[in-house]
């Protein structure tokens, strides 16, 4: 049971109760760099977390989609966090077009 940190909310009064940015920096430097630091913060949280709800974390929105299996309308209109989880951002050269008109209106 993992989570996904490019989306998270932390309780600092519990995470500095809990110390566990102790945990989190004893596990860095044997995570290597595996996923960034996504694999240090599962080990160091272990199943110590509450997943927020979907609104708040739409994704993926930067995954290579087959065309026509893309996030349907009504979900993303409902989102309040949209989440390009993976390598394609909406700044990257090589992204997925179909979600530009979520991010043109924000463009400089």
């Amino acid at each position: 049971n993992v989570f996904n940190n490019g989306v998270m909310v932390i309780d600092l009064h519990r995470w500095r109760q809990e110390q566990t940015w102790v945990e989190l920096l004893r596990w860095l430097p044997v995570a290597r760099g595996c996923m960034g630091d996504q694999f240090a913060l599962n080990l160091a949280v272990r199943e110590k977390y509450d997943r927020i709800t979907w609104p708040y974390n739409v994704a993926p929105l930067g995954h290579h989609l087959i065309p026509g299996s893309f996030l349907p309308g009504c979900l993303l209109r409902r989102g309040v966090v949209l989440h390009w989880a993976g390598g394609m951002k909406p700044w990257s050269r090589v992204r997925n077009r179909h979600y530009d008109y979520l991010v043109e209106p924000y463009a400089p």
